[in-house]
């Protein structure tokens, strides 16, 4: 079936039509795909591994619920979106391609991500793994971060100027710090700034914000924590 859909590709000479391998109940591709492919749906198959040399050109690669338990050690340098989500993955290749905009590797068996992500970087789902850290830096360009539902201790100390949203639901241990803290902000609030409703709302933030800095001293990194944690002390 897949050299049928292959071939009715090839003859269709259209290159930036997807090839759509999909629901085939596939346990393997072919080790040879075309050269010209930009666009690639093998998801929800079975496949347990993919070729170890994928075409060049290819930009936009999606293996999602698979049995995957490795991806090729070398991506092509033109892929910009991988959906490699629901599979068996213990480990993403150290080192992803350049041009790789969205990287989601949710619900997988991940236990930690390469230090170095690429610059170009602007999604990434990693929700629903094993990992107890994030990488200590994260690409500039990176704006949306979806990281819940693994066992992070802690976040970077220092988040992208261009991150735009983060969610970090469910982590356990990353909860039980920000509640502390939250605790110890409430006690600030309460003993220096009683009647802090009275407060206009500009001012209300600077002075929270300076608070929690003082508060904090070495633990900046929970100050995004808060955002989501403890979101009704930032409202």
């Amino acid at each position: 079936m897949a050299e049928e859909r292959i071939a009715a590709w090839l003859e269709h000479k259209d290159i930036t039509q997807p090839l759509v391998l999909s629901r085939l109940k596939l346990t393997r591709l072919p080790d040879s795909l075309p050269n010209s492919l930009q666009t690639l749906y093998c998801d929800d198959n079975q496949l347990t591994r993919l070729p170890d040399t994928l075409p060049n050109s290819l930009q936009t690669l999606d293996c999602y619920n698979n049995q995957l338990t490795r991806l090729p050690d070398a991506l092509p340098n033109s892929l910009q979106t991988l959906y490699c989500g629901k599979n068996q993955l213990t480990g993403l290749p150290d080192s992803l391609p350049n041009s790789l905009q969205t990287l989601n590797c949710y619900n997988n068996q991940l236990t930690r991500l390469p230090d170095a992500l690429p610059n170009s970087l602007q999604t990434l789902s990693c929700y629903n793994n094993q990992l107890t850290r994030l990488p200590d830096t994260l690409p500039n360009s990176l704006q949306t971060l979806y990281c819940d539902n693994n066992q992070l201790t802690r976040l970077p100390d220092t988040l992208p100027n261009s991150l735009q949203y983060l969610s970090c639901h469910h982590n356990h241990r990353l909860f039980s710090a920000s509640i502390k803290i939250k605790a110890r902000f409430k006690r600030a609030v309460q003993k220096e700034l009683p009647d802090y409703t009275k407060f206009g709302k500009s001012l209300w933030k600077g002075w929270r914000k300076r608070q929690l800095r003082q508060l904090l001293n070495n633990e900046q990194w929970l100050i995004p924590v808060l955002d989501i944690c403890v979101a009704d002390y930032w409202s």
